[in-house]
């Protein structure tokens, strides 16, 4: 599903990526940790074609992403590609329910299908009864449900996900974690999560952890380290 093969990003002086590789199958799910500062939500924004690489190839189900302008990546995205982003880029001026389908507005999505498919996202997230609030009512918890609700209901083929669980209390974050997942295997979706929760991680089929540009297996390096 998706294919990165020597990806090299840099700011200036400084190499954020160094030749860094990774595959990803349809239907699985993938953590990424690391430390602050260590390329992680860098990664997604290249993954999602916000940035470009400086050097490297970025494939999605076959198509390269990197090789795009910005208007064909744009519409990869917005038919492709569900981001949740950290800051949520919540749409202050539009209700919980208005930002979760604007997805489906974008594509052309028929009304009532669309209408269907948002409500019923939000109810997957837990916030069927808040679908006429305005972000500006909504916590900080709830507005993060929203951007997952958002990056989901147009069934993309991939999903980035940048701490989807950081303003969430525990027994939110599992249920988001486990839709998360569970639209992955549902939707034969490939999901690409950037967490520091290693509870977060042990949701994923793989973690991996990003350091020095590179990533390596997180589970190993987290045994090492009790030892």
């Amino acid at each position: 599903m998706l294919l990165i093969r020597g990806l090299v990003k840099r700011y200036g002086a400084r190499t954020i990526l160094d030749g860094l590789s990774l595959a990803v199958q349809a239907g699985s799910t993938v953590a990424i940790v690391g430390e602050s500062g260590a390329g992680k939500s860098t990664l997604l924004n290249l993954i999602a074609g916000l940035e470009e690489p400086d050097e490297g190839r970025i494939e999605l189900a076959g198509s390269e992403l990197s090789a795009l302008d910005d208007d064909a990546r744009t519409l990869v995205r917005r038919r492709s590609i569900g981001f949740v982003f950290q800051a949520f880029h919540i749409v202050p001026h539009l209700t919980a329910f208005e930002n979760t389908v604007l997805p489906l507005v974008l594509l052309g999505i028929d009304a009532s299908e669309r209408a269907a498919r948002a409500q019923r996202m939000l109810q997957d997230v837990g916030l069927g009864d808040r679908a006429d609030a305005m972000p500006r009512e909504l916590s900080g918890g709830e507005l993060q449900r929203v951007a997952i609700a958002r990056a989901l209901v147009h069934r993309p083929s991939l999903v980035l996900a940048d701490e989807p669980t950081g303003n969430l209390d525990p027994d939110t974050a599992y249920s988001v974690l486990a839709l998360l997942a569970a639209n992955a295997r549902a939707g034969d979706a490939a999901t690409i999560v950037v967490t520091h929760s290693e509870a977060a991680a042990r949701h994923a089929d793989r973690v991996l952890r990003l350091a020095h540009g590179q990533l390596a297996d997180g589970r190993e390096a987290a045994t090492a380290r009790a030892r």
